[in-house]
């Protein structure tokens, strides 16, 4: 579904339904991290891939469809938010008479997740449809706490599909649980680490501080430079490869055996397209920081210039060995005013969703009580 900027500005300040499943570790368009980055930090508009845009363009053909399919009428593009909780759901549709919500879908025969949907008219969707639509119940459920049904119409390989989800309450539960603990972690702007690192999409996408420099582990950019090196090795090996095959060809255009054809080499023919300006950034390391960055390896494979660095003691590598000082100290202890608790020391038990443990943070406490009142008991229908 298209969102408005409005609702792109409010998303920083909420957890919303599409956010659940990367919180919750199901979802393959990224994880935990990049979630605690797009609320913590400013981020540029995404541009909308081919993808995006044909799922916008169907989406209003399937709305369509799944209106004659229920024999009902529908409101669009309705946003509702589940109580006491951070969950904010932006709905493609909600049925007039039952409140029940409609959540559409696009999949091609090329998606990572064609073959993960099932019969039509059963709940055998993706894990991260499912957590989508259980958001959408719980929010509608607060005004209607009878709704149990959210309708999936999909536009599954060319066709259209209708499924349905029902209500479950262990998986309300851990819905709520796991956003109002991961919301305590955007407030107090503590990371947890094994959220892992967010997608390069969206890293590129983070907007920088102009002219600023922070004081960074030589050894992350050393090994950035032994695996772009390998990088360059392999692709020349590569070159050397196609170069022999080519040679083996002489003046012929495909090469193979009796058995099959091995390789072509025919001619292709390209369009020309006229690429639009744009800005961009490129990841470079300059001739005085590679030399530096060689030399301390070295000094540090002497035993010399050398020292650990901890959170405690967050002294610059680079005042070890007295060149290139950062513009500023690094800054000591987590972000909101001071070192966040270890979660692991609050006691707190853990739930798990399909095998994947759900996030702890230190004294949700009462934000955790009254989440769990957001669920209701399932109702009738």
């Amino acid at each position: 579904m298209p969102i408005s900027e409005h609702q792109r500005q409010q998303r920083r300040s909420c957890l919303g339904s599409s956010d659940m499943p990367m919180v919750m570790g199901v979802s393959h368009w990224g994880g935990a991290g990049d979630v605690y980055l797009s609320k913590v930090s400013d981020t540029d508009e995404r541009k909308p891939t081919p993808w995006m845009l044909e799922g916008n363009m169907l989406e209003g053909a399937l709305l369509n469809w799944a209106e004659v399919e229920l024999g009902e009428s529908i409101t669009r593009n309705q946003t509702r938010t589940v109580p006491d909780t951070p969950i904010r759901c932006n709905i493609d549709a909600i049925v007039r008479r039952s409140y029940r919500p409609i959540e559409a879908k696009c999949v091609d025969r090329w998606s990572p997740q064609f073959d993960l949907w099932g019969e039509p008219g059963t709940d055998e969707v993706p894990d991260d449809v499912n957590i989508q639509c259980h958001c959408h119940l719980m929010a509608c459920r607060a005004q209607r706490p009878g709704v149990s049904v959210c309708y999936v119409p999909c536009l599954l390989g060319g066709r259209f599909m209708m499924y349905r989800i029902t209500y479950n309450h262990e998986l309300a539960a851990k819905i709520v649980k796991a956003a109002s603990v991961f919301w305590a972690h955007v407030e107090s702007r503590f990371k947890r680490d094994d959220w892992g690192i967010p997608s390069l999409q969206l890293m590129k996408r983070l907007v920088r501080s102009p002219d600023s420099v922070v004081d960074v582990d030589p050894e992350l950019v050393l090994e950035y430079m032994r695996v772009k090196k390998v990088e360059s090795d392999a692709k020349a090996q590569a070159k050397l490869a196609e170069r022999v095959l080519l040679d083996a060809l002489g003046d012929s255009e495909a090469g193979g055996g009796a058995e099959a054809l091995f390789y072509t080499y025919y001619e292709q023919k390209r369009k020309q397209v006229t690429i639009p300006e744009s800005k961009f950034r490129v990841l470079r390391i300059p001739k005085e920081g590679k030399k530096w960055l060689l030399t301390w390896d070295e000094n540090r494979k002497a035993g010399l210039h050398y020292e650990e660095r901890n959170s405690n003691q967050a002294r610059p590598y680079c005042e070890a060995v007295g060149t290139l000082r950062p513009l500023r100290e690094p800054e000591c202890g987590g972000g909101g005013g001071g070192a966040s608790p270890d979660p692991g020391e609050t006691g707190q038990g853990s739930g798990k969703l399909g095998g994947l443990p759900l996030p702890e943070v230190p004294g949700p406490g009462a934000q955790d009580g009254k989440a769990t009142e957001a669920v209701r008991e399932e109702g009738g229908d």
